[in-house]
């Protein structure tokens, strides 16, 4: 479509259109990079099916590309509160937090989650699920979105979805022997500041919520999937 504008307006009118390929841009550059790294881990994942028996190992070879690319979705927070994307603030901050979460103050701190499958388990579930979520945002951004993808944006949570959650929940639970012997980030009275914090019950007061939100999450899901797929027209013989 195309953007007319009236002469008293012709200068802003310019400047809004700028900003909003500005926007654009930056936004597919960050999707496809996105959806590329996440389809190198799954070329990672694909490498090394024979260490899924071995954590330990598996965890080693796809370890830094994982840390990578998850901790850059931090980015999408921003992206929602700056308005560059209709994603809502708090669910999306809640979701990256707690992915950010399970990767770095739980899998990467603990090492006993190494020998446990739960964690190949939730690395496989991640990458396999971001590879299409990517590349259905980059390529809706330039109006070229073929049905494949669509269905697999909005079809491989049905089993990828219960499939993480599982993987993240046995992750937290190998960890919490572990956490509660050394006192990970324990903060005890009396201190200055009057403050008391047990890094082992916050773990556990997550594993509870785990029990409304992932039911709540998966409907919701379902409840798009059934909207987007829904929405395009079926082909005439």
């Amino acid at each position: 479509r195309t953007l007319r504008c009236s002469i008293p307006g012709e200068v802003s009118c310019a400047s809004g259109t700028s900003v909003m390929m500005v926007r654009t841009a930056y936004l597919l550059l960050y999707n496809s990079a996105m959806a590329f790294g996440w389809l190198w881990m799954d070329y990672l994942i694909a490498s090394n099916l024979d260490k899924v028996q071995k954590p330990e190992s598996f965890w080693t070879s796809c370890e830094k590309a994982i840390k990578i690319f998850q901790t850059l979705s931090i980015l999408e927070v921003f992206h929602s509160v700056l308005g560059l994307v209709k994603s809502p603030t708090l669910p999306t901050a809640l979701q990256v937090a707690g992915r950010m979460t399970v990767l770095w103050l739980v899998a990467d701190l603990a090492a006993e989650t190494r020998d446990t499958p739960f964690l190949s388990m939730m690395l496989i579930s991640w990458s396999l699920v971001e590879v299409p979520r990517y590349s259905y945002y980059a390529l809706n951004l330039v109006g070229k979105t073929p049905y494949a993808i669509l269905w697999l944006r909005y079809s491989l949570f049905l089993l990828l979805y219960p499939f993480g959650i599982a993987g993240e929940i046995g992750v937290i639970l190998k960890a919490l022997p572990y956490i509660r012997a050394h006192d990970v980030f324990k903060i005890s009275l009396p201190n200055s500041a009057n403050f008391s914090f047990d890094y082992y019950y916050f773990l556990l007061f997550a594993l509870i919520a785990y029990l409304p939100a992932g039911p709540f999450m998966y409907r919701h899901m379902i409840h798009q999937r059934r909207k987007y797929l829904s929405s395009i027209p079926k082909k005439k013989d």
